[in-house]
């Protein structure tokens, strides 16, 4: 995939240059019925833009828009603050065909039609996603779309992309799988509350399929339990001096889990 860098250069946010340090990657789509990349970075590039992201992911290009550590207009804010503060953005284009109602409610939105472009933007926004974790060192659980940002607290009220994305039978889950995997990911340790749960309950679940737990990314009993079961299963003398915190011994024998 190239990334081809064409920067917003009129655009009030570009112009700040402001910047972040960051954390973690949010997914929008346009909530536009518009394919057309340079249509779209037209609009971004205006002295009365009122937005600004990093990227534009369509069918056939990928613009880099504003270097990646520049603080974007993305995700508005929440009562928790707000993800333009750390989270690189990019937009993808929708097609053409259908048109907006009310909210983000898509009228003849036919997805047996839009498949081959869903695939294709798909498969694109997959692929600047894992060069962003191996450009910034993210984690694929960082990546969250613009809804999920704002059940975080930190974006407006935005349906997308889980307006969209389900029609084709896919949600953000699908997305960072298909990132990590592409990644080949290993979280470094210590996994704990506050990291990379849900890659450790995948594969807890791989290695106790009689134990499977809720890939939820809570780091509650049952998942202490499963990493317990499996530290017995290695005949490994548990410590309570580690917590429950997974070290990267366990990381590591739980990498080559198929």
């Amino acid at each position: 995939m190239d990334i081809i860098k064409k920067y917003i250069t009129n655009n009030p946010c570009y112009q700040q240059a402001k910047t972040i340090v960051p954390k973690g990657i949010i997914v929008h789509s346009m909530g536009v019925p518009q394919p057309d990349e340079d249509v779209i970075f037209n609009n971004f590039n205006k002295s009365t833009a009122k937005s600004a992201v990093h990227a534009i992911v369509g069918k056939n290009k990928v613009y880099q828009i504003m270097p990646w550590t520049y603080r974007p207009w993305g995700c508005g804010s929440g009562e928790k603050g707000s993800g333009n503060d750390s989270y690189i953005q990019f937009e993808i284009c929708e097609p053409s065909g259908f048109k907006y109602g009310s909210g983000s409610h898509m009228i003849g939105y036919d997805a047996k039609k839009q498949q081959s472009y869903f695939d294709c933007v798909w498969e694109n926004a997959i692929n600047l996603a894992v060069y962003l974790c191996e450009e910034y060192k993210l984690s694929p659980n960082s990546i969250i779309c613009h809804s999920e940002a704002f059940l975080k607290g930190i974006a407006s009220n935005h349906g997308d992309v889980m307006h969209w994305f389900p029609k084709h039978e896919r949600n953000m889950d699908d997305f960072r799988k298909a990132v990590a995997n592409k990644l080949s990911y290993i979280p470094t340790a210590p996994i704990n509350q506050k990291s990379d749960v849900k890659w450790l309950q995948e594969r807890l679940n791989k290695a106790n399929p009689s134990y499977t737990i809720p890939v939820d990314g809570k780091y509650g009993p049952k998942t202490r339990i499963a990493v317990l079961m499996f530290a017995e299963s290695k005949g490994w003398d548990w410590s309570k001096k580690t917590g429950y915190s997974v070290g990267q011994g366990t990381i590591n024998s739980l990498i080559n889990i198929k």
